[in-house]
């Protein structure tokens, strides 16, 4: 009976453990997405009062060729899925930035084509059709 009841307080006290580092992990990753939060947050205000503010006769693909490649950058320098770590409202704030940004491209006459990524999965179909 003794070894049981020392055996329940192992369990206890391993689990609880386990618990305590799990959440320490949670915060470091949360910290690490908040952080490619702000960044992503900085590149899309930076480049939305760019494309507002843009000349005729800048041209405005090349204007989101490199916002496309600095938030490659941006999101290169953290771990893979720090993005999943987001919360619900940085996320939707990220997606409401975004889509801002690519009004004002779109109204700058770019067809959404040339502004974001094709989707893989349309180009291995076509690559199969040829």
């Amino acid at each position: 009976m003794v070894k049981l009841k020392y055996l329940l307080w192992a369990a206890a006290v391993s689990l609880f453990a386990f618990s305590c580092a799990s959440n320490e992990e949670n915060e470091d990753n949360h910290k690490e997405a908040h952080a490619l939060f702000r960044d992503q947050q900085k590149l899309l205000r930076q480049y939305i009062d760019s494309m507002k503010n843009l000349p005729d006769s800048v041209d405005a693909e090349a204007l989101m060729t490199r916002f496309q490649e600095q938030s490659l950058k941006i999101n290169m320098k953290y771990p893979a899925d720090t993005d999943l770590d987001l919360s619900e409202g940085e996320n939707e704030a990220l997606y409401k930035m975004t889509e801002k940004l690519l009004i004002l491209a779109s109204r700058r006459g770019l067809s959404p084509d040339s502004i974001m990524a094709a989707r893989t999965d349309s180009i291995a179909k076509q690559n199969l059709q040829e």
